[in-house]
């Protein structure tokens, strides 16, 4: 990944993280890594509020569309991915588990020099 394609996805988790705290939802992890196990992959954002647990993928486009729209960049496969972290991740945090768990996509596009847009999908997918 080039930087400049790195440092709009960390603008963009950033815009995120922000967008949910101010809704007041704590955030637990950002880019959460499994240690140890053989799984590739990261969890964008892991939220809670009340007996709620959203693990959040961030999707960060520039407005060109050339390559659709940030939600249509979480395929099957990368929901299977992300599926598969959470159940590490649970096992990782059993403090997690008494939580109800749901996926959520921050979808966010960002025009150059102008102010990006961001939807939150929640429960994008099961």
């Amino acid at each position: 990944m080039s930087d400049s394609r790195r440092q709009l996805g960390n603008r963009g988790e950033e815009l995120a993280a922000k967008e949910y705290e101010a809704l007041g939802w704590q955030v637990f992890h950002r880019n959460w890594h499994p240690k140890g196990l053989e799984l590739r992959g990261e969890l964008d954002l892991i939220v809670a509020k009340g007996s709620l647990l959203a693990v959040v993928e961030v999707k960060t486009l520039r407005r060109s569309g050339s390559f659709g729209t940030p939600r249509d960049q979480v395929t099957n496969a990368k929901q299977r991915q992300i599926k598969k972290l959470t159940e590490a991740l649970l096992v990782s945090f059993p403090e997690l588990r008494s939580y109800f768990v749901r996926f959520d996509v921050a979808a966010i596009l960002w025009s150059k020099g102008g102010k990006p847009e961001l939807t939150i999908m929640e429960d994008a997918f099961r």
